[in-house]
């Protein structure tokens, strides 16, 4: 499934609220968003914003920086004090960086950099939103989901077994907790388990240690080797696990691209595209935590589509080639 597609599967049921002093550009992107989205709001500065926020319930908020009366740091700061979980995704020009570390003290990490496309936009909005979708269904179902494999005989089951899926490929839902008691009731697994666990979190603070290399500044082929090797690395430890090999298999596609990009000839616009690696950061740690740290996922095999699909737009990004995708008209 393409990423247009995914979006409209995980933004089906939410709610956006756009806020762009740009009459242009809010006009385009409230057009782009009804296309996805259940229900879609506008503001033209940062105090209207505020006003049509209070009023009703929104799932994600977009904010440009440089507004009238409030601008989007206010504005995000103001709307975390009424809702600190509140999702906010950040339109920002080259020329706000200095505005990026007030946003991410507040716990903004979504961010489209100005100009963008279309696909980058679709793309990060398909995070947040999938990010949304899954952490509401693991709080509603978990319970649910746990008395269910109870009743079973408990074993990590084939993808081919099940017929849900969040996206795309068909398999039998697993929520973490009892993936976990699982691999207990294998001794080889939950011993491999237990040595892996304290390098698999090391890797992700690498990771994070890179991908913060990347947005501190120009984007380098060092840096890229780096994140390669952090990578291969998680590959190793990953692929001892049986429900995880279709994941390494990403895994190693992804390094293995990085390793393989003749950079020479890559122009600096497409070595900025690497930059999407923070979207597999953010998904790799947030499996991470929500799988073996605080065991709370509905199910184990979520990320998988999104992995794919985020190499899919990586290596077109950097390589500016069109996507084969269904044909898709945002007007």
């Amino acid at each position: 499934m393409n990423i247009a597609g995914e979006l409209k599967v995980f933004a089906k049921d939410l709610s956006i609220l756009i806020v762009e002093d740009d009459v242009e550009l809010n006009q385009e992107l409230v057009a782009i968003a009804k296309i996805f989205f259940k229900h879609v709001a506008s503001a033209y500065d940062g105090q209207e914003g505020l006003e049509v926020y209070t009023k009703e319930h929104f799932d994600i908020v977009m904010s440009d920086i440089t507004m009238p009366f409030v601008n989007g740091v206010n504005l995000s700061k103001q709307i975390k004090n009424i809702n600190e979980h509140q999702n906010i995704v950040i339109l920002s020009a080259h020329s706000e960086v200095s505005y990026m570390i007030d946003l991410v003290d507040i716990g903004i990490r979504q961010f489209v950099h100005k100009p963008f496309d279309d696909q980058e936009l679709l793309y990060r909005l398909l995070k947040v939103a999938e990010e949304l979708v899954v952490s509401r269904a693991a709080e509603a179902n978990a319970q649910s989901t746990i008395a269910k494999m109870q009743e079973k005989t408990l074993e990590v089951p084939q993808q081919t077994k099940g017929t849900t899926s969040v996206v795309g490929i068909a398999h039998e839902s697993v929520d973490a907790s009892s993936f976990n008691e699982a691999l207990k009731s294998d001794e080889v697994s939950w011993k491999a388990m237990q040595e892996d666990i304290t390098t698999i979190l090391e890797l992700r603070e690498d990771l994070e240690h890179y991908v913060g290399l990347i947005f501190s500044d120009r984007v380098s082929k060092e840096v890229l080797y780096g994140i390669s090797s952090v990578l291969r690395k998680m590959y190793t430890s990953f692929s001892q696990i049986e429900f995880m090999k279709n994941m390494t298999v990403v895994l190693f596609e992804l390094a293995s691209f990085i390793e393989e990009v003749d950079y020479s000839q890559l122009s600096q616009e497409q070595m900025d595209k690497f930059k999407i690696i923070e979207f597999f950061y953010d998904d790799i740690a947030r499996f991470i935590e929500t799988v073996f740290v605080y065991k709370d996922t509905i199910d184990v095999f979520y990320l998988e589509d999104s992995l794919r699909s985020s190499v899919t737009q990586l290596k077109h990004s950097v390589l500016q080639t069109q996507i084969e995708e269904e044909e898709f008209e945002l007007f």
